[in-house]
């Protein structure tokens, strides 16, 4: 994220401040590369075709000035076409999300969210191998140690359109077939549904519903 991205801060939460962007030898730093990079307390990311909205730090500050425990906040979104018009807004009710079908069924948007650096501490770095799924693996590792805020406001857009790289990178396939083997591997299906995972046909049906979605 980059000031021009970030917009104005006001004076209330003035200690935020935006870096210029990282770089190494002219070329913009990536997933686990910033990581080890950043020198701030909070981390946003943004895809290289979606957009930031001009309030997204102001909105987050202001959250969190409202919820100092939060380590992870995640706000709404629009959706846009590929020439950056407005078709549709994901808006859903102020929230915090412990279990993994919340955060799928819910649509928590990476590009939304704001990390504090300690959670990463916990996590783990990107999984670069795959390049297509390495938000949705991530989101799933913070789940099993921060619960995600979600707050009402709108800061950012997701552009949808036919040039996508979950459309037309050939690696996308691979990509999800490593991270559901990541998932079965990982997490059993209480993790994803604490409620409904009762028995093994409940478990089995809950892996089967997150898998389609």
């Amino acid at each position: 994220m980059t000031p021009s991205h970030a917009g104005p801060v006001p004076a209330r939460t003035r200690r935020w401040r935006v870096p210029p962007p990282l770089t190494r030898g002219g070329e913009l730093l990536e997933g686990a590369d910033i990581l080890r990079e950043m020198t701030g307390d909070w981390f946003c990311w943004l895809s290289h075709d979606d957009r930031l909205l001009p309030r997204k730090t102001e909105l987050h500050a202001a959250y969190l000035a409202e919820h100092a425990e939060a380590r992870v906040v995640c706000g709404n979104f629009d959706l846009i076409d590929g020439e950056g018009m407005v078709t549709r807004t994901v808006r859903k009710p102020q929230a915090v999300y412990r279990s993994g079908i919340e955060c799928i069924t819910t649509w928590v948007f990476f590009c939304a969210l704001m990390i504090h650096r300690e959670v990463f501490a916990k996590t783990g770095t990107f999984d670069e191998r795959s390049a297509t799924t390495q938000d949705t693996q991530m989101l799933m590792r913070i789940l099993e140690h921060y619960p995600i805020h979600r707050m009402e406001d709108v800061v950012c857009q997701r552009r949808l359109h036919g040039e996508m790289a979950t459309e037309t990178n050939p690696r996308h396939y691979e990509d999800r077939l490593r991270m559901w083997e990541m998932f079965a591997e990982r997490y059993d299906a209480a993790f994803f549904d604490p409620d409904r995972a009762g028995t093994p046909e409940a478990r089995a049906r809950t892996l089967i519903r997150v898998s389609d979605l």
